[in-house]
Protein backbone atom coordinates (compact mmCIF):
# COMPACT_ATOMS: atom_id res chain seq x y z
CA UNK A 1 0.00 0.00 0.00
CA UNK A 2 3.11 2.42 0.80
CA UNK A 3 3.64 1.81 -2.84
CA UNK A 4 0.57 2.84 -4.23
CA UNK A 5 0.65 6.14 -1.89
CA UNK A 6 3.70 7.15 -3.28
CA UNK A 7 2.82 6.64 -7.08
CA UNK A 8 0.01 8.96 -5.80
CA UNK A 9 1.59 11.47 -4.67
CA UNK A 10 4.11 11.38 -7.79
CA UNK A 11 0.94 11.76 -9.92
CA UNK A 12 -0.27 14.24 -7.86
CA UNK A 13 2.96 16.12 -7.85
CA UNK A 14 4.83 15.80 -11.14
CA UNK A 15 2.39 18.38 -12.73
CA UNK A 16 4.02 21.10 -11.31
CA UNK A 17 7.63 20.05 -10.91
CA UNK A 18 8.01 18.26 -14.35
CA UNK A 19 6.93 21.39 -16.66
CA UNK A 20 9.37 23.63 -14.32
CA UNK A 21 12.61 21.43 -14.54
CA UNK A 22 11.96 21.89 -18.63
CA UNK A 23 11.40 25.63 -18.56
CA UNK A 24 14.62 25.44 -16.61
CA UNK A 25 16.62 23.59 -19.04
CA UNK A 26 15.20 25.56 -22.21
CA UNK A 27 16.20 28.64 -20.23
CA UNK A 28 19.41 27.63 -19.71
CA UNK A 29 19.89 26.23 -23.83
CA UNK A 30 18.83 30.43 -24.50
CA UNK A 31 21.10 31.52 -22.26
CA UNK A 32 23.82 29.53 -23.39
CA UNK A 33 22.92 30.64 -27.07
CA UNK A 34 22.61 34.65 -26.61
CA UNK A 35 25.63 34.74 -24.60
CA UNK A 36 27.45 33.47 -27.59
CA UNK A 37 26.63 36.28 -29.07
CA UNK A 38 29.46 37.57 -27.13
CA UNK A 39 31.54 36.07 -29.41
CA UNK A 40 33.20 38.76 -32.04
CA UNK A 41 31.98 36.39 -34.94
CA UNK A 42 28.75 37.05 -34.45
CA UNK A 43 29.37 40.90 -35.46
CA UNK A 44 31.34 40.13 -38.37
CA UNK A 45 28.82 40.60 -40.66
CA UNK A 46 28.07 44.22 -39.46
CA UNK A 47 30.28 46.95 -38.81
CA UNK A 48 30.51 47.93 -35.18
CA UNK A 49 30.80 51.57 -35.87
CA UNK A 50 27.33 51.52 -38.06
CA UNK A 51 23.98 52.18 -37.18
CA UNK A 52 22.58 48.47 -37.55
CA UNK A 53 25.71 47.25 -35.48
CA UNK A 54 25.01 49.28 -32.07
CA UNK A 55 21.43 48.57 -32.22
CA UNK A 56 22.18 44.73 -32.91
CA UNK A 57 24.56 44.98 -29.69
CA UNK A 58 21.95 47.26 -27.56
CA UNK A 59 19.58 44.38 -28.65
CA UNK A 60 21.58 41.31 -27.46
CA UNK A 61 22.44 42.85 -24.32
CA UNK A 62 19.47 43.35 -23.64
CA UNK A 63 17.99 39.58 -24.01
CA UNK A 64 21.04 38.27 -22.39
CA UNK A 65 20.12 40.33 -19.46
CA UNK A 66 16.30 39.66 -19.29
CA UNK A 67 17.53 36.06 -19.80
CA UNK A 68 20.00 35.77 -16.83
CA UNK A 69 17.77 37.34 -15.05
CA UNK A 70 14.72 34.69 -15.51
CA UNK A 71 17.49 31.70 -15.20
CA UNK A 72 18.36 32.77 -12.05
CA UNK A 73 14.97 33.79 -11.12
CA UNK A 74 13.25 30.60 -12.36
CA UNK A 75 15.89 28.88 -9.94
CA UNK A 76 15.04 30.55 -7.04
CA UNK A 77 11.55 29.76 -7.95
CA UNK A 78 12.14 26.35 -8.07
CA UNK A 79 13.54 26.16 -4.36
CA UNK A 80 10.82 28.32 -2.95
CA UNK A 81 8.27 25.95 -4.32
CA UNK A 82 9.69 23.02 -3.51
CA UNK A 83 9.90 24.05 -0.08
CA UNK A 84 6.19 25.29 -0.48
CA UNK A 85 5.08 21.63 -1.65
CA UNK A 86 6.69 19.92 1.09
CA UNK A 87 4.48 22.24 3.27
CA UNK A 88 1.34 22.67 1.34
CA UNK A 89 0.98 18.88 0.16
CA UNK A 90 1.19 17.55 4.01
CA UNK A 91 -0.67 19.97 5.26
CA UNK A 92 -3.54 20.19 2.87
CA UNK A 93 -3.70 16.36 2.64
CA UNK A 94 -3.19 15.50 6.27
CA UNK A 95 -4.13 18.35 8.47
CA UNK A 96 -6.31 20.26 6.22
CA UNK A 97 -9.68 19.74 4.63
CA UNK A 98 -8.61 16.68 2.71
CA UNK A 99 -7.27 14.77 5.83
CA UNK A 100 -10.54 13.37 6.27
CA UNK A 101 -10.57 11.28 3.56
CA UNK A 102 -7.11 10.82 3.52
CA UNK A 103 -7.62 8.91 7.10
CA UNK A 104 -10.30 6.70 5.47
CA UNK A 105 -8.05 4.53 3.32
CA UNK A 106 -7.12 1.60 5.00
CA UNK A 107 -3.53 2.57 5.39
CA UNK A 108 -1.63 3.73 8.76
CA UNK A 109 -0.86 7.24 9.36
CA UNK A 110 3.24 6.28 9.32
CA UNK A 111 2.44 5.16 5.81
CA UNK A 112 0.81 8.57 4.94
CA UNK A 113 3.58 10.48 6.69
CA UNK A 114 6.14 8.20 4.88
CA UNK A 115 4.96 8.65 1.37
CA UNK A 116 4.48 11.95 1.42
CA UNK A 117 8.27 12.56 2.98
CA UNK A 118 9.90 10.49 0.35
CA UNK A 119 8.49 12.05 -2.60
CA UNK A 120 9.03 15.20 -1.01
CA UNK A 121 12.59 14.11 -0.53
CA UNK A 122 12.64 12.92 -4.01
CA UNK A 123 11.77 16.39 -5.08
CA UNK A 124 14.47 18.34 -3.38
CA UNK A 125 16.79 15.76 -4.59
CA UNK A 126 15.70 16.23 -8.78
CA UNK A 127 15.23 20.26 -7.95
CA UNK A 128 19.13 20.30 -6.97
CA UNK A 129 20.19 17.81 -10.23
CA UNK A 130 18.09 19.63 -12.82
CA UNK A 131 19.22 22.76 -11.26
CA UNK A 132 23.26 21.25 -11.48
CA UNK A 133 22.28 19.83 -14.98
CA UNK A 134 21.42 23.19 -16.25
CA UNK A 135 24.59 25.03 -15.40
CA UNK A 136 26.37 22.03 -17.08
CA UNK A 137 24.51 22.32 -20.51
CA UNK A 138 24.85 26.52 -20.12
CA UNK A 139 28.27 25.96 -19.59
CA UNK A 140 28.73 23.46 -22.91
CA UNK A 141 26.66 25.15 -25.15
CA UNK A 142 29.72 28.51 -23.95
CA UNK A 143 32.49 26.76 -24.06
CA UNK A 144 32.35 23.17 -25.93
CA UNK A 145 35.92 22.71 -26.77
CA UNK A 146 36.64 22.96 -22.67
CA UNK A 147 33.95 20.75 -21.69
CA UNK A 148 34.53 18.18 -24.17
CA UNK A 149 38.58 18.31 -23.42
CA UNK A 150 36.95 17.93 -19.64
CA UNK A 151 34.96 15.09 -20.22
CA UNK A 152 37.91 13.44 -22.35
CA UNK A 153 40.30 13.61 -18.91
CA UNK A 154 38.02 12.64 -17.15
CA UNK A 155 36.65 9.36 -19.05
CA UNK A 156 40.36 8.63 -20.16
CA UNK A 157 41.39 5.19 -19.50
CA UNK A 158 44.84 7.06 -17.42
CA UNK A 159 42.77 8.90 -15.09
CA UNK A 160 40.18 5.32 -14.42
CA UNK A 161 43.86 3.89 -14.13
CA UNK A 162 45.12 6.38 -11.61
CA UNK A 163 41.48 6.19 -9.94
CA UNK A 164 41.57 2.74 -9.31
CA UNK A 165 45.18 2.15 -7.97
CA UNK A 166 44.47 5.25 -5.51
CA UNK A 167 40.37 4.75 -4.40
CA UNK A 168 39.19 1.93 -6.33
CA UNK A 169 36.53 1.85 -9.16
CA UNK A 170 34.24 0.32 -7.13
CA UNK A 171 34.59 2.50 -3.41
CA UNK A 172 34.47 5.41 -6.01
CA UNK A 173 31.12 4.23 -6.77
CA UNK A 174 29.80 3.00 -3.37
CA UNK A 175 30.90 6.83 -2.48
CA UNK A 176 28.79 7.80 -5.14
CA UNK A 177 25.94 5.46 -3.80
CA UNK A 178 26.91 6.45 -0.16
CA UNK A 179 26.48 10.31 -1.51
CA UNK A 180 23.24 10.02 -2.74
CA UNK A 181 21.82 8.10 -0.05
CA UNK A 182 22.97 10.75 2.50
CA UNK A 183 21.60 13.68 0.38
CA UNK A 184 18.13 11.33 0.28
CA UNK A 185 18.16 10.66 3.76
CA UNK A 186 18.89 14.37 5.29
CA UNK A 187 16.13 15.60 2.52
CA UNK A 188 14.06 13.29 4.08
CA UNK A 189 14.75 14.58 7.49
CA UNK A 190 14.19 18.32 6.74
CA UNK A 191 10.63 17.41 5.85
CA UNK A 192 10.04 15.37 8.91
CA UNK A 193 11.41 18.39 10.89
CA UNK A 194 8.99 20.08 8.48
CA UNK A 195 6.41 17.66 9.00
CA UNK A 196 6.27 17.28 13.25
CA UNK A 197 6.51 21.30 13.72
CA UNK A 198 3.15 21.77 11.68
CA UNK A 199 1.70 18.59 13.65
CA UNK A 200 2.40 20.30 16.65
CA UNK A 201 1.37 23.31 16.09
CA UNK A 202 -2.45 22.10 14.98
CA UNK A 203 -2.33 20.69 18.16
CA UNK A 204 -2.97 24.49 19.16
CA UNK A 205 -6.46 25.39 18.76
CA UNK A 206 -5.69 29.24 18.29
CA UNK A 207 -5.05 30.61 15.67
CA UNK A 208 -4.61 27.31 12.83
CA UNK A 209 -4.95 28.04 9.21
CA UNK A 210 -7.69 27.39 7.20
CA UNK A 211 -7.95 24.69 4.32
Amino acid sequence: MLGKLMKYEWRATRRTFLPLYIAMVLIAIINGIFFKFDEPTIYDTLEHGTVMGGLLENIVGIVQTFAIILYVGIIIGTVLLTLFVVVQRYYKNILGTEGYLMHTLPVKSWELILSKGVMSAIWIVCSGFVAFLSIIIMIFILEPEDMVEAFQIIFQTKTWEIINEYVGVGNLIGYGIELLLEVLCASWLFCMKAYAAMSLGHLVQKHRLLG
